[in-house]
């Protein structure tokens, strides 16, 4: 990544890097998307960091636990990493401000839309914000990358902020026009 920006795509979970199956709780749920790999590897090469910011309320709802989704996240990382696909960072939020107990059943700023996942990656990777895109599946996606100020992109929805594609090959490829 020498003499580039410092930059990354930020990358939903559900329904960008593996199928939306609702709630997530086991390895044996995961199905990588199709293309992701290759997207993956598009972006890394052109000096993009990869980071996933992703809500997870299942934790707060007791349908996961903590552990569980690091038991997932490592697999999905395994899978990734079999077909020369790497992901730099992994951002999650276990909270919902209307389930759950404390620690996790309570409002916070880094469940999106709410940038704080965002910004701490920005933050920990010395990050060019104007540099940087999120690509997700959800309104709160689009709104956590305006409130961060980087570059939105939607995945399966139409969104006025955001240009609209049918998978992160698609957003990929778009990023990769404009970019030197």
């Amino acid at each position: 990544m020498t003499g580039k920006p410092n930059r990354a795509v930020f990358l939903d979970r559900d329904g960008v890097i593996i199928e939306d199956i609702g709630y997530c709780s086991a390895v044996d749920d995961v199905h990588i998307l199709e293309g992701v790999p290759e997207a993956s590897r598009k972006l890394r090469k052109a000096g993009f960091r990869l980071l996933v910011a992703t809500n997870q309320s299942g934790i707060a709802r007791g349908r996961l636990t903590v552990e569980g989704f690091f038991d997932i996240t490592e697999h999905i990382a395994a899978q990734l990493a079999k077909q020369d696909a790497y992901l730099d960072a992994v951002y999650f939020c276990p909270h919902h401000e209307e389930h759950g107990e404390p620690p996790f059943g309570t409002e916070c700023k880094c469940r999106k839309p709410h940038p704080g996942m965002l910004k701490r990656g920005i933050s920990e990777w010395s990050l060019e914000h104007r540099e940087c895109w999120m690509v997700g599946d959800s309104p709160s996606d689009v709104q956590a990358a305006l409130n961060a100020h980087v570059k939105p992109l939607a995945i399966g929805f139409e969104h006025d902020d955001a240009p609209s594609f049918g998978s992160l090959a698609e957003a990929a490829n778009h990023i990769l026009e404009r970019v030197e």
